[in-house]
């Protein structure tokens, strides 16, 4: 049941889990949680313990849950829930129902290898359960794969990650996802973040890797991403309004635009493809819009230039200079001679004042994806004209 390429979705299976397998028709609070319990023991659960089941009008309440399983080489690994929560249960048309919350206050995995995952709280909310014939197709799936399914919001707490061989933990401080605006079990209306992942340095087992980073006063990698979009499925746009990856004391890249073709017939045909030949055979007919990318140095810039002109033994404006120098004629490969100077001309401006540097796509008209592929093929150096892209640097 628990295998060691299982972990990192433990703690999601087991919020998906504690939904999808109560029995369906009828069942009250109390019967749904015991089958909940026995449930786990017919996914290859050796071992199944609690002290408290309470309920409360359509709530139920499981204390001190202990699963033990095996992993692949037949070890028993330990899954620990203090509190497991069911809230809200209301019966759907086909046999299933949809959870107002489905929770836990924090969750403990060992192996028997010296892994070990823990978290804070953590909620899947109304997490829509399919009657018996569609949760035997959800569970074929597996459980990496059931967060695909309708749910109108997760989210999670203090996520750590530690190994017997690893030389410290990988924590994330928070997950956030919202969905709304139901077309099937498309959310016309998203938004979520990941705040706070935590990757020490030391992770990385290349020394030349710990070197640079060291030499440049970081010890760890924090990241932190957030996303806010929405799709129309009659003109089938989808807007990003905005996806942000930003790296602490590093920088943020920004994304947001707005592209085309995104049917409902079309994502039902993506989730069904695993071949990437196949993914590219469906987003043919997608088409760009619009695209701004932007850059927001927050220091990494200035260490890195501080850190090459020290190198030189010259002062960082003399080495600005000379890369701005330099920089028309490594941007001639390209060989689209009006967009290397508008791109050499924006990044001289940056690194002289490395603020923001933005380039933005505004095609006159939506560009198909199988064109660009076919430009990207026979003529990659006329790809900015045709997206109409333009680079700027901020003052």
């Amino acid at each position: 049941m628990f295998n060691r390429s299982f972990v990192p979705s433990v703690f999601l299976g087991t919020l998906l889990l504690s939904g999808s397998l109560v029995q369906p028709a009828n069942a009250g609070p109390e019967e749904a949680a015991t089958y909940l319990l026995d449930s786990f023991k017919t996914l290859g659960a050796t071992n199944v313990e609690y002290k408290k089941l309470s309920t409360s009008g359509n709530s139920a309440t499981i204390n001190d849950v202990v699963i033990e399983a095996p992993d692949s080489h037949g070890h028993n690994a330990t899954l620990t829930l203090p509190v497991l929560t069911i809230e809200g249960i209301e019966e759907q048309d086909d046999g299933g129902f949809k959870s107002s919350s489905i929770a836990i206050s924090n969750l403990v995995f060992n192996d028997p290898h010296g892994l070990t995952v823990t978290t804070g709280p953590a909620s899947i909310g109304g997490y829509t359960v399919p009657g018996p014939d569609a949760l035997k197709a959800l569970l074929a799936k597996g459980l990496e794969n059931a967060l695909s399914e309708k749910y109108e919001s997760f989210s999670l707490k203090n996520f750590s990650f530690t190994r017997s061989d690893l030389p410290s933990a990988i924590r994330i401080g928070e997950i956030h996802l919202e969905q709304s605006d139901f077309v099937g079990k498309y959310a016309k209306q998203s938004s979520g973040h990941l705040n706070n992942l935590v990757i020490p340095i030391a992770f990385s087992r290349n020394p030349q890797v710990k070197a640079q980073f060291q030499a440049l006063g970081y010890n760890a990698l924090t990241l932190s991403v957030a996303y806010d979009g929405s799709w129309d499925d009659q003109t089938t746009l989808a807007s990003i309004k905005t996806l942000s990856i930003n790296a602490k004391d590093m920088g943020t890249v920004t994304l947001n635009g707005t592209l085309g073709g995104f049917s409902a017939d079309l994502l039902n045909k993506l989730q069904s493809v695993t071949e990437p030949a196949d993914v590219m055979a469906h987003i043919q007919g997608l088409t760009v819009d619009d695209l701004t990318l932007s850059f927001e140095n927050q220091s990494v810039v200035d260490r890195v230039l501080d850190l090459q002109a020290k190198n030189a033994g010259i002062e960082r404006d003399q080495f600005v200079q000379q890369i701005s120098g330099v920089m028309p004629l490594l941007l001639s490969a390209i060989g689209n001679p009006e967009f290397s100077d508008k791109l050499a001309k924006a990044a001289a401006k940056f690194l002289a004042n490395p603020t923001t540097l933005t380039a933005t796509a505004k095609p006159a008209n939506p560009v198909p994806v199988s064109q660009l592929i076919g430009a990207g093929i026979a003529a990659p150096q006329t790809l900015p004209d045709v997206l109409n892209v333009s680079v700027e640097a901020a003052e």
